[in-house]
């Protein structure tokens, strides 16, 4: 349905609601008003109303608005019709100038058109050409209120006058304001194009009818240019709310490319949203031909394949499209797109080792396609060597060392393990190709033979590319596996005692092992009291190590008496141990007191005084002095203190021969009496 046949029916719809416009005086209507591209349209009447020609009394119309919110009404205009031909033809003239878009003079019989008014002496409405909003206007049928501001609220009143000026009818619209944007917009079916003629149809979900205008520009620059193709509006038969719109353009050129946009447009100019921009050409791009002498080399000084090929004819091309494929006749993608001028293309996208098969494809400024070139394939083998990977960690582990390796460079496969056995040594491969792990990190454990807890390993690492070429080595780091150190047994341990009276020291003595095991750091010894009732558990007799070069140790920590049983056990490097050495014991024994010696008895004016030696015993605690007459038992005659060699006794009487003896005492043991002396005072 064109724009022309659209306004006709919607008309028709309006004028029968006129006719009841009588009955619906006062009530606000939906038609009286609409809002346009330029304004507020008001219907005002059905026929060519003025003094000389009245219908139904009425000579002109009033109209009045407000704004919302207003009580009071404002007369913006008085409409009649034209009085003659020649204003009639001035009012289309000034609307052919400010308004082009609403009106087409050419499609417009004037003279006839006014005739048929002249004759008629009521609606006018039904006449074909009263279509035409512009021919309402300037009959008078509709006004339109310029005046009225953007996006405001108006409602509008229509007097119908008579010839005294007395308002014979009213009626009321809706509240209104301009512009209406449509909500629809026209997208992109389909098209056909032939040398001769170019088809396009669009569509649109719309519960709004409308037409469209068509927009043309050639090549794709310049600017768009509107055009008057047939128009074909047309209801979808499954939704009642879908449009359809034909544009079909015969005005084309031979081997042209145009591009084509369609605005909907409602009867009162207001606009939707234009379609996306539509590409249509009368050119045959199947004559344009196709690149050919495709071929793929790997290069030695750039990373990648190289492309080669040949066009021959560039003037309709837009691109050369670059497609890839890992399978030689399926799952080619588009790799790169070149100017047509350009005709070999560096592919640094390719993996090493990996083959690539090849097509190129033409295009032309509108999304054409030529047919796909021959396949080239090729396979890039690069000499550059990957970049070296980073040694993250080295731990070392039960039984041998975890590394842990990183590396970004794309292009690697795998690593290369190398070791040394000491700071500063030559680092050996140890290991075939370790495929690199789908993580970020690969790891590797060494758990050679021959790896000994004793020492620490360096390693280093080297990345493998796809072309199996090496990188430099990554930063050594050193690892000890943890391997269990089995220390010698200390030997030959031996105990023994100085002569001397205490027998308070023990003096031990082993075999230096140092001599057999560098890895030996120290001793410790241990002992236990040797008890019959129960075995006591060997604690060691200090919580520091001996040196390793100190294979001997004197006890002199006993607070005991009895039996002690002694044992030695090594320790070395990474918290290495042996077993305990075999055991030996020794006795501290419980010596009696040492009596006093050079006892001496002196006789004194005060009594007998006795003195005697010091005792040099550790547990001494005193003496006690005896006295006794031949034939009677000793008394004691006092203790004393260790610090006390003499006494005097009082009690001795003169002229009678006594005996006197000492013994030491060590807490509850008494020595032997001293040798006695005797004395007769």
């Amino acid at each position: 349905m064109s724009l022309q046949n659209f306004r006709f029916k919607f008309f028709w719809l309006c004028l029968l609601l006129f006719a009841a416009l009588p009955a619906l005086a006062q009530k606000p209507l939906s038609f009286v008003a609409n809002g346009g591209a330029r304004g507020n349209y008001i219907i005002v009447g059905v026929a060519k109303v003025s003094k000389t020609q009245p219908f139904n009394g009425v000579v002109g119309y009033r109209v009045e608005r407000k704004k919302r919110g207003e009580s009071g009404w404002t007369a913006i205009a008085d409409v009649e019709a034209p009085a003659s031909l020649a204003e009639f033809q001035a009012r289309l003239k000034r609307i052919e100038q400010t308004m082009p878009d609403v009106y087409d003079a050419a499609a417009l019989p004037i003279e006839r058109y006014w005739a048929q008014t002249e004759k008629s002496r009521g609606r006018i409405d039904t006449l074909f050409y009263s279509n035409f909003l512009a021919v309402r206007l300037a009959i008078g049928m509709v006004y339109l209120d310029s005046t009225a501001q953007k996006n405001t609220a108006y409602q509008y009143r229509v007097l119908q006058l008579d010839a005294a000026g007395e308002v014979k009818d009213t009626w009321l619209s809706e509240v209104v304001s301009y512009p209406k944007p449509l909500a629809a917009k026209p997208k992109f079916i389909s098209k056909f194009e032939t040398f001769r003629q170019i088809s396009l149809r669009f569509g649109a979900v719309s519960k709004v009818k409308f037409g469209v205008q068509a927009f043309r520009r050639e090549g794709v620059d310049g600017a768009f240019q509107r055009i008057t193709p047939e128009q074909l509006l047309a209801r979808g038969t499954k939704n009642p709310d879908s449009l359809y719109i034909t544009i079909v353009d015969t005005l084309i050129g031979l081997s042209k490319y145009y591009q084509y946009v369609v605005v909907p447009q409602d009867y009162y100019g207001n606009l939707g949203t234009p379609s996306d921009t539509v590409l249509a050409t009368t050119f045959d791009f199947r004559q344009v031909s196709i690149p050919d002498y495709l071929q793929a080399q790997s290069m030695k000084d750039t990373a990648g394949l190289k492309l080669t090929w040949r066009l021959l004819d560039t003037e309709n091309v837009v691109s050369v499209e670059i497609l890839r494929s890992l399978d030689a006749d399926t799952g080619f993608v588009r790799l790169a797109a070149v100017p047509p001028t350009q005709t070999f293309y560096l592919d640094e996208t390719t993996e090493p080792m990996q083959r690539y098969f090849y097509r190129l494809v033409a295009t032309g400024p509108f999304g054409e396609r030529s047919v796909p070139s021959a396949r080239a394939f090729g396979i890039y083998e690069s000499p550059l060597p990957p970049l070296p990977p980073r040694l993250i960690q080295v731990d070392g582990v039960k039984n041998g060392v975890q590394l842990t390796i990183e590396n970004s460079d794309p292009t690697v496969i795998g690593y290369r393990i190398y070791r040394n056995a000491r700071y500063g040594d030559t680092l050996t491969l140890i290991s075939g190709l370790v495929p690199r792990a789908s993580a970020p990190t690969t790891s590797f454990s060494d758990s050679s033979l021959g790896l000994s807890g004793r020492r620490s390993y360096g390693y280093a690492v080297r990345s493998e590319s796809k072309s199996h070429v090496l990188s430099s080595f990554s930063d050594t780091l050193y690892a000890r596996p943890i391997i269990p150190i089995q220390l010698p047994t200390p030997a030959g341990l031996s105990a023994t005692q100085p002569d001397g009276e205490t027998k308070k020291t023990v003096n031990l003595f082993w075999v230096d092992l140092t001599a057999y095991d560098d890895a030996v750091r120290g001793y410790r010894v241990f002992r236990r009291k040797v008890d019959s009732k129960a075995q006591s558990a060997f604690k060691p007799l200090f919580d520091s190590l001996l040196s390793a070069q100190q294979n001997y140790f004197t006890d002199t920590t006993f607070t005991e008496f009895g039996v002690y049983e002694y044992a030695v056990q090594a320790f070395g490097m990474f918290e290495s141990e042996s077993a305990r050495s075999a055991s030996v014991r020794v006795e501290y024994k419980k010596l009696p007191p040492v009596p006093p010696a050079d006892v001496r008895a002196i006789p004194t004016p005060e009594g007998v005084r006795i003195t005697w030696g010091e005792v040099v015993q550790e547990r001494l605690t005193g003496y006690k002095l005896y006295r006794y007459e031949r034939g009677k038992t000793p008394t004691a005659l006092a203790t004393l203190k260790p610090d006390e060699q003499t006494f005097l006794d009082k009690s001795a009487k003169k002229g009678t021969l006594y005996f006197y003896f000492v013994t030491s005492i060590a807490k509850t043991d008494e020595s032997v009496p001293s040798e006695e002396v005797g004395l007769r005072p």
